[in-house]
């Protein structure tokens, strides 16, 4: 619930934001301070937003379990020989 009004907050900043470029103050002095007002208001809500929502990512091993060391030796050995007959073959064409 606290995340959507940060999130309602920030949008209400976004939109101040582009409503002051598209129609300025009549000083540049007061256009600066508001604009650094906003932007102090959206630092503060991107850190409070980092902190309020916490990720967690489960772990799942993905990788097939490791073969024996002379049982991927052969694997390598026959995939070896499978490209030097195809780079053979193209060669000799």
């Amino acid at each position: 619930m606290a995340t959507d009004k940060l999130k309602q907050i920030k949008s209400i900043c976004n939109i101040a934001r582009s409503e002051l470029k598209k129609r300025p103050f009549d000083t540049k002095r007061d256009q600066a301070r508001t604009l650094a007002f906003i932007n102090d208001i959206d630092r503060i809500l991107a850190t409070l937003d980092r902190r309020a929502v916490k990720k967690y990512y489960g772990y799942t091993n993905d990788l097939p379990p490791e073969l024996p060391a002379e049982e991927q030796k052969e694997i390598n050995e026959k995939g070896i020989d499978i490209a030097r007959e195809t780079l053979n073959r193209r060669r000799n064409r």
